[in-house]
C-alpha cells in the first residue's frame, strides 16, 4: 500500500489541528499494528481478507478520524481568517496574525446584516483593541446608488446605550474606493479611537447608518446636488475583550527631542494601536524651547511615531491612520495614541522612532 505524506498532504489549518488530524491517523496505524500482531499463517491464510478488510474499513476509519478532527475545524480554520476585503485594508497580514488576532477575539466576522430602502448593510469584519474600533461593512443595493457619496450619519452606541460621543472620539466613515461612477456595491469603513476616559471595552457595538447619498454625471455639471435614499440601518454586533494581545514596556527612558531631554514613561503596543506615555512636565519643556509661545493646541511632530522596527532594525510598521494626544493628569503623563494603517505583531516590534529625526526607543 503506497505510504501518504500526511506532515505535508493535511490542508493549512492551525498547528493545534493539525497535532489533532496526525494523532488521529497515528492511532489507527497503532489500530493497524495490532490487527497484525498474529502469527505468520494467519497474516498469510487472511491476506486477501485483511487487504478486504483494510480497504474499507481502514479509509471508512480513517474518513471518520478526519470528520471529527477538521469536520468542525477546517471550518473553524476558515472562520479564523478575516475577510478578504478587511486584510487587504490592512495590507495583508499573514494568515498566522489573522488567526491569532481572531482566536483572542480581536478581529471577528459578524456577518449581521439589514436591509432598508432597497440598501442591504452587512458588518463583515470587527477589529478592536483598547484603544480603537474598527468596522468593515458590505452594503449593496438594487440600483447603482453607491460609491460617490456615502451615508450622511452614522452613530455607535456602546453596548446599546448612548452615542457616538460618549464613547468615541476622532472618528471616520467612508466607502473603500474612491469611484466616478456609481455600483450596486461598495465597502464602507468605520474607525473610531475610544475616549480613554471612559474606558469602555464593552460587550457590543450598535452601528446606526441613515441618508445614503449618491451623484450622478447630470448632479456634477448642476452645482452637485445630491440625491438621497433615506433609510435606517441599525446593526448591533458582538465584541469580546480585546486586551489579550497588547504588549506594555515600562521604560522611563530619557530621550532627546529637538534638543530637549524627554522621559519616554511606557508603551503599549496592540497590533492595531500604539500609545506612549510622555513625562507630561518633559513635553512642557519641550513646548517651551522649541515653540515659545504658540497656540496651547499645536501639533507636536516630535514626538509622533514615525517607524516601527522589529529586532533586526527593520522597518516593519511607518504609516498610520489616525492618532490623538491626552494627558494623564494623575500620572502626569502626555500619551500620543495612534491608529497603525497595518497589522503588527507586537511580539516581533523592537524599537520605535520618533518623528522626523527618527529618535530610536528600543522595547527589550
Amino acid at each position: 500500500m503506497k505510504r501518504i505524506d500526511w506532515e505535508n498532504e493535511l490542508p493549512d489549518v492551525p498547528e493545534k489541528v493539525h497535532a489533532s488530524v496526525l494523532a488521529a491517523i497515528e492511532g489507527l496505524s497503532a489500530e493497524n499494528r495490532e490487527l497484525h500482531t498474529g502469527g505468520e499463517n494467519m497474516r498469510e491464510d487472511n491476506n486477501l481478507k485483511r487487504k478486504n478488510v483494510w480497504g474499507k474499513k481502514k479509509t471508512l476509519a480513517l474518513v471518520a478520524a478526519l470528520a471529527a478532527v477538521l469536520g468542525t475545524t477546517v471550518v473553524g480554520a476558515e472562520i479564523l481568517h478575516w475577510n478578504d476585503r478587511a486584510a487587504e485594508e490592512f495590507d495583508h497580514p499573514a494568515s498566522e496574525v489573522q488567526e491569532q488576532m481572531t482566536a483572542a477575539g480581536v478581529a471577528a466576522t459578524p456577518q449581521a446584516s439589514v436591509t432598508d430602502a432597497g440598501v442591504t448593510v452587512t458588518a463583515v469584519q470587527t477589529i478592536q483593541d483598547e484603544y480603537r474600533l474598527y468596522i468593515l461593512l458590505e452594503v449593496t443595493s438594487e440600483e447603482a446608488v453607491l460609491g460617490t457619496g456615502g451615508f450622511d450619519e452614522m452613530n455607535l452606541a456602546a453596548d446599546g446605550q448612548g452615542t457616538t460621543s460618549d464613547v468615541f472620539n476622532n472618528v471616520g466613515w467612508s466607502f473603500a474606493d474612491q469611484v466616478t461612477e456609481n455600483s450596486t456595491h461598495a465597502y464602507c469603513w468605520i474607525d473610531a479611537m475610544k475616549d480613554h476616559d471612559t474606558a469602555w471595552n464593552g460587550e457590543s457595538v450598535t452601528v446606526t447608518l441613515g441618508t445614503l447619498s449618491y451623484y450622478t454625471e447630470l448632479d456634477k455639471g448642476n452645482g452637485g446636488v445630491a440625491h438621497v435614499v433615506d433609510g435606517n440601518w441599525e446593526l448591533t454586533l458582538p465584541l469580546s475583550d480585546a486586551s489579550g494581545l497588547t504588549r506594555t514596556w515600562d521604560l522611563d527612558t530619557e530621550v532627546m527631542l529637538s534638543g530637549v531631554p524627554v522621559t519616554v514613561r511606557r508603551v503599549e503596543l496592540s497590533p492595531l494601536t500604539l500609545s506612549i506615555s510622555y513625562d507630561d512636565e518633559d513635553v512642557n519643556e519641550l513646548v517651551k524651547t522649541v515653540y515659545g509661545d504658540a497656540e496651547e493646541d499645536i501639533f507636536i511632530s516630535e514626538m509622533l511615531m514615525s517607524e516601527l522596527l522589529d529586532s533586526d532594525g527593520n522597518t516593519i510598521e511607518k504609516g498610520h491612520d489616525a492618532f490623538g494626544e491626552r494627558i494623564d493628569t494623575e500620572r502626569g503623563e502626555y500619551i500620543w495614541d495612534v491608529g497603525l494603517a497595518s497589522v503588527v505583531d507586537p511580539e516581533k516590534v523592537g524599537a520605535i522612532l520618533l518623528g522626523e529625526d527618527k529618535v530610536k526607543v528600543e522595547l527589550p
